[in-house]
């Protein structure tokens, strides 16, 4: 992923339709994902555009965040309704 070069569009729509068809596929593809995409949306020259999360930084935070268990952290949680299950 880190070797992976970042695609590049000639414009921020031809990004965003290139995410939709992503998303649309599992159905997630709403407003609240396409204005991510635009606001997501960077310039690197002139008329050219790719996602500021660039693949080194995603693989970062996989690095860190992939292998976290979360039940882990379930324990210091103080809610009466979740100790009730307990």
């Amino acid at each position: 992923m880190r070797n992976k070069p970042s695609k590049v569009f000639t414009s921020v729509d031809a990004l965003v339709e290139s995410r939709k068809q992503i998303f649309e596929k599992d159905g997630w593809w709403n407003k609240y994902f396409e204005a991510f995409q635009k606001y997501d949306a960077f310039e690197v020259s002139e008329g050219k555009f790719t996602r500021s999360w660039q693949n080194l930084a995603i693989a970062k935070y996989l690095e860190n965040y992939f292998e976290c268990r979360f039940e882990d952290y379930y324990r210091w949680v103080k809610c009466p309704v979740l100790q009730s299950f307990s």
